[in-house]
């Protein structure tokens, strides 16, 4: 029912038998506390007022409309504080994962994300956020950085995350691999397992296996094993590996590891 439309001044509005502000549109938004609950039914009618040099008058209340309140309510406020997390940075590119705050009777729901280094602003994401990570950076290498986020909607700004910070790592040849170990010794052969240096930077692209001096197959990353043929049966070799990155080749594992054919 639009009452300007019919002359009519106002509705009179009843939650149950609870009367409610009058109100001049045919929109109505009740944000009484006795209604705050999770599924909580509710009972609405509604009535047409006018009002004029002749006095008051007023229709029936219609019948009554029922319901329940959705799963859960939340009252608007402003966003609680985000949190962010990244993961290594590799070639200095820093990627950031927000990940939003919770949303409750207290605490709004976020629209807008801004990332701040410092004091400076760097990046600005928007709700709903998809998958991580929702930040991507551009830092040179040893440049140190203070991330913070904070979340934002049309109540107000949160209160800002816990500072993530550190220093871009400069590039540098990997380390050494380790756990080398020599299985499935044959009178001619036998295989080589090894575990991934950490943290390299860039990547790992490949290993050397090395018999000796001599380097006996170049493996592609991330496989971590080899076979080695073409020895001789009774001998002793003297194993090792080494990674290789974009920057160069890192030093080999120690202590050298001894395969003896059969």
């Amino acid at each position: 029912m639009d009452p300007s439309r019919i002359g009519l001044n106002s509705h009179d509005v009843k939650i149950g038998e609870v009367n409610q502000p009058s109100a001049s549109t045919k929109t109505v938004t009740f944000t009484t506390p006795n209604y705050a609950t999770p599924r909580q039914p509710f009972a609405l009618k509604v009535r047409a007022v006018r009002t004029d040099s002749n006095g008051t008058a007023v229709s029936d209340f219609s019948p009554l409309l029922r319901g329940h309140l959705p799963a859960t309510t939340v009252a608007p406020g402003t966003p609680g504080a985000p949190t962010l997390t990244t993961t290594p940075i590799v070639g200095g590119q820093v990627k950031l994962t927000l990940t939003p705050p919770t949303v409750d009777s207290t605490h709004g729901a976020p629209e807008w994300y801004a990332v701040y280094d410092g004091a400076r602003k760097v990046a600005t994401a928007y709700a709903p956020l998809g998958t991580a990570p929702h930040v991507t950076l551009q830092y040179a290498a040893a440049q140190t950085y203070s991330f913070t986020v904070v979340a934002g909607n049309s109540i107000g700004v949160s209160a800002a995350s816990s500072a993530l910070t550190g220093t871009v790592p400069t590039p540098a040849v990997p380390g050494a691999p380790t756990g080398v170990a020599v299985t499935n010794v044959t009178a001619t052969g036998m295989d080589v397992n090894w575990t991934a240096p950490a943290g390299a930077n860039p990547p790992v692209t490949s290993y050397k296996v090395y018999d000796g001096a001599t380097v006996k197959a170049t493996i592609t990353a991330p496989i971590t094993t080899a076979s080695l043929t073409g020895y001789t049966s009774a001998t002793a070799y003297s194993i090792t590996v080494s990674a290789v990155n974009s920057v160069g080749e890192g030093a080999q594992s120690t202590p050298a590891v001894t395969g003896t054919t059969s």
